[in-house]
């Protein structure tokens, strides 16, 4: 599909791809993310770096990943999500002040401190508005403190308000160092 291509994203940079429905967008960015499930009718070539080394294997580790679609349990809380992700990706023997100390970090991080006891919600339950659930998602994902950020398509279903604020807070990220 892509033949000859170079590019590269220094850290404090926000990065969007662009382009319409079915043009190839998030198999790029899963390219990118190293995320390509291997079939054997298909072939990919070529090499994803980081600071000019092939860290293709350490790439899901060094990255958070956030998907279009998010799957959230509407009845716990902002805290009570973040808080189930981090015992189950923090590493093993992080202690629980840590854990409280990192999902904190993360609810500031993210401007959600105003509704971090608020019910995440879902279509019969009322909860989060679009924008902060999206920002809950982007949360889960960066509990690990991650320096690289792929987000496929995180203003979509948004309205120009919501994505608005999602896009300050995806700049407010790579102004703190990471490569988003």
């Amino acid at each position: 599909v892509l033949d000859g291509v170079s590019g590269a994203i220094e850290p404090r940079q926000v990065l969007a791809i662009m382009g319409p429905s079915g043009s190839g967008k998030t198999s790029l960015l899963n390219v990118l993310a190293c995320r390509v499930p291997h079939h054997k009718h298909a072939t990919l070539s070529g090499s994803v770096l980081l600071d000019g080394l092939d860290l293709t294997e350490q790439m899901p580790r060094l990255s958070a990943y956030v998907e279009q679609h998010e799957a959230l349990f509407a009845l716990s809380t902002v805290r009570e999500t973040l808080e189930f992700t981090a015992r189950l990706r923090l590493p093993h023997g992080t202690t629980a002040s840590k854990m409280s100390e990192r999902v904190a970090a993360v609810i500031a991080e993210l401007n959600l401190v105003a509704c971090a006891d608020t019910l995440v919600g879902g279509p019969k339950i009322r909860g989060l508005s679009g924008g902060e659930r999206r920002r809950v998602t982007i949360g889960i994902e960066l509990l690990n403190n991650p320096p690289i950020c792929f987000m496929d398509e995180p203003t979509s279903g948004l309205d120009s308000f919501q994505a608005q604020a999602v896009m300050e807070t995806l700049r407010s990220l790579a102004n703190s160092g990471r490569t988003v």
